[in-house]
């Protein structure tokens, strides 16, 4: 498997002509969201092992632009 946020229409489906490996794609947000609180946590100890004051924060609003696109049962009508 292949998991990406970057996959192109006519790339991606030549590919599966082709067989395997599968693809998966996800949104940018999505796949890099859930790695951030890992790279926060190394920064505050590299900056505490290098003596160094850093405050590091990940913010919690979700940036996913396809939740903004959604269309409504009323809006169907």
């Amino acid at each position: 498997m292949y998991l990406t946020a970057d996959l192109r229409h006519h790339p991606a489906s030549e590919h599966l002509e082709g067989g395997s490996p599968a693809l998966l794609c996800g949104s940018h947000w999505a796949t890099e969201y859930p790695w951030l609180p890992v790279l926060a946590r190394k920064l505050r100890e590299a900056a505490r092992s290098a003596n160094v004051e850093l405050r590091v924060e990940v913010s919690t609003i979700v940036t996913e632009p396809w939740t903004s696109h959604r269309v409504t049962q009323g809006e169907l009508a």
